[in-house]
């Protein structure tokens, strides 16, 4: 039996490629939320990384 390869991701205090201007690097997050008796909720934000500012 093999053992599984697991790569190891550390989180860094700030981007390697710093944005110069709008519109250069967006973020994304997804999260779904389950809420007992409805249903489930669905949430996309996409942020701009220079500005800060949450496009959607």
């Amino acid at each position: 039996m093999t053992r599984p390869v697991f790569q190891l991701v550390i989180a860094k205090d700030e981007f390697e490629h710093i944005t110069q201007r709008v519109n250069e690097m967006w973020q994304t997050d997804f999260t779904q939320s389950k809420v007992i008796d409805w249903g489930y909720y669905y949430l996309c934000t996409i942020l701009d990384v220079y500005s800060r500012y949450i496009l959607s």
